[in-house]
């Protein structure tokens, strides 16, 4: 399971596999690479979405201890430094490069064949900026649907945008939803 570079990470993670590993489940969440874009226009999406949203989602959470891990004060200055990062760092400018392509459905079309009966669900959030809903639909749509692909679903979480992976309780919801559909 992932969300969001992290949900590119588990689609991939998952086409590669060893044998002796036995997939379970695949959440994917906010997946970035579901559009065509440059690296900038991404980039443009992160930056719109917004510190205050980020908040709203840590406290949507309501678990203290996250709230007081959290320094504010210190946020906006490690979202500036994230952000000068993925324009100068070399790794992290091949990482957003690879975060803007458009190839989800062709990371995960090989697992959901080789793995019909694996449960997985698609989830954006309906204000996203960055997985806008429509796009995952795309996607949805050419990996099949619950017709040809009955274990394969797809979710679109009301009053959030991107930053509902930092609800790390409504992340954990959806986990547990697509673990729930594994038949043990």
């Amino acid at each position: 399971m992932g969300y969001s570079f992290g949900a590119m990470d588990a689609a991939v993670l998952s086409k590669v596999l060893k044998d002796d590993t036995e997939l379970l489940a695949l959440g994917i969440f906010e997946p970035t690479n579901v559009m065509v874009r440059t690296p900038k226009d991404l980039q443009k999406a992160f930056t719109k979405s917004g510190l205050s949203a980020f908040k709203k989602a840590v406290k949507d959470a309501q678990i203290p201890a996250l709230q007081e891990a959290l320094r504010w004060d210190r946020l906006a200055a490690d979202f500036i430094k994230f952000g000068l990062s993925t324009l100068f760092v070399k790794e992290n400018k091949a990482i957003k490069s690879g975060m803007a392509a458009n190839n989800l459905s062709d990371d995960l079309m090989p697992v959901l064949d080789e793995h019909p009966g694996v449960p997985t669900l698609l989830a954006s959030a309906e204000h996203s900026l960055i997985t806008p809903p429509e796009q995952l639909y795309y996607h949805y749509g050419r990996l099949g649907n619950l017709m040809s692909r009955p274990n394969l679903d797809m979710h679109v979480v009301e009053g959030y945008g991107h930053e509902m992976g930092d609800n790390i309780v409504l992340h954990g919801l959806l986990g547990k939803a697509v673990l729930s559909r594994h038949k043990k």
